[in-house]
């Protein structure tokens, strides 16, 4: 009897992990095999044993659901004392995962361990030509030490997504790491400051850390959203902010009555203005003076009313200084191309602090492109929106007119009528 019990305790013993990753139907498939080896009352003892661990309503064998079942059949052999202690101890270690816990892990895990994105060369970056000799160095030697970096992030971060007994960092671990990462990420802010786009390796890096920090400090979701939450499916027609028929005034920029009449634009500026929400505080990111031009002369000209504002930022570092010592908007326009990371990268920052601000493209068209000409194709405008953006509002040769406050106001009542 001994001897059998032997047996069945040394299969419980060797099925929990199995067990434990796939559930009750590896306890069955094991059972079968049981019962080709061991002698049938032995068998039968196991198979009870293992399935009283596992109540239709679990599927994992954790230790609240196994000890149950297996402390009916404490022996009272000494002999057999050391083996169920340990079986028992390592019951104890498992963790009981939710649902919720064990898709976030799993999903993180395929988020950190899938193959790093190449980085662009230098000489494909926007105005790469202003680089100095030392800057393209510390460019190749950033991307070195990157993907060095993000292999030791990895093998750390692993090992804490486990399904059965997730691994804990001590905490000075923690402490250490948690300095590795923001030292890593002033170095990626520094070249991020003299760079106008955000790459894809540049981007994965600081997604990937924002995990690690998630991970480390028992933060699911607050740093890195899984997905853009969108009401509403992609319309290309909302998202270019086109005007609704039954809109009024409607495609201004291109009346005759505002071109030759200098004073019947202004009435009409005014009118788009009392359709928007009062005391709107807007921030323009453009490093472009002709862009900041435009948008003082318009001020000067008294175009803007109804408690209307501009504020303007030649950088996403400057804006997000400014956010940050207590100054918020209520929409943001933002060009592709600018200096601290490019539109991208604020989209991603702003996004990750679960700022949900509206942020509208208003980046340069291109020449021989009017107001409301469709600026690029959709499948470009519907990445756009997945990435983050509420709406696209492009410049181009009508906004850089003495009527084109008329398009920009238009876009904006287009875009608060949609909401």
């Amino acid at each position: 009897m001994m001897k059998k019990f032997s047996y069945i305790l040394f299969f419980v013993f060797c099925s929990l992990p199995l067990c434990a990753q796939h559930g009750p139907k590896t306890a069955l498939a094991a059972r079968e095999a049981l019962a080709k080896t061991l002698p049938q009352t032995a068998a039968k003892q196991a198979s009870a044993s293992l399935l009283k661990a596992l109540p239709a309503h679990a599927s994992r064998l954790t230790a609240q659901t196994a000890l149950p079942g297996y402390r009916i059949s404490v022996p009272a052999e000494p002999e057999h004392a050391a083996l169920y202690q340990r079986l028992e101890r390592r019951l104890r270690q498992a963790v009981v995962l939710s649902p919720a816990d064990r898709i976030y892990n799993e999903h993180t895990r395929e988020a950190l361990i899938k193959p790093f994105p190449a980085p662009q060369p230098p000489y494909q970056l926007e105005d790469w030509e202003r680089f100095s000799q030392q800057e393209v160095a510390a460019y190749f030697a950033l991307y070195r030490d990157m993907r060095e970096f993000h292999t030791y992030l990895v093998q750390k971060m692993v090992p804490l997504l486990s399904y059965f007994r997730p691994g804990k960092l001590a905490p000075e671990e923690k402490q250490l790491l948690a300095d590795q990462i923001s030292s890593f990420r002033q170095r990626i802010d520094q070249q991020l400051s003299k760079m106008v786009s955000l790459d894809a390796a540049l981007a994965r890096m600081l997604t990937d850390m924002n995990l690690a920090m998630e991970v480390m400090f028992d933060m699911k979701g607050q740093l890195v959203p899984h997905r853009i939450q969108r009401q509403k499916p992609f319309d290309e027609n909302t998202f270019r902010l086109l005007p609704p028929e039954q809109a009024a005034p409607r495609l201004a920029v291109r009346d005759e009555k505002n071109l030759f009449s200098s004073a019947q634009a202004l009435r009409t500026a005014q009118t788009l203005c009392a359709q928007l929400p009062a005391d709107l505080h807007i921030a323009v990111l453009n490093d472009d003076p002709a862009n900041t031009r435009q948008y003082e002369r318009w001020q000067q000209a008294g175009a803007f009313s109804n408690g209307l504002s501009f504020t303007h930022f030649s950088s996403v570092n400057q804006f997000l200084a400014s956010v940050k010592s207590g100054h918020p908007f209520d929409l943001i326009l933002t060009d592709y191309y600018i200096p601290g990371g490019g539109g991208d990268f604020l989209v991603k920052i702003l996004r990750e602090q679960h700022d949900d601000t509206p942020i509208l493209f208003h980046s340069y068209a291109g020449g021989n492109t009017s107001a409301w000409q469709k600026p690029r194709n959709e499948a470009f405008l519907k990445r756009l929106y997945e990435t983050g953006y509420d709406g696209c509002l492009p410049t181009n040769d009508d906004f850089f007119t003495n009527r084109g406050h008329l398009y920009v106001l238009e876009g904006l009542r287009n875009f608060f009528l949609t909401r």
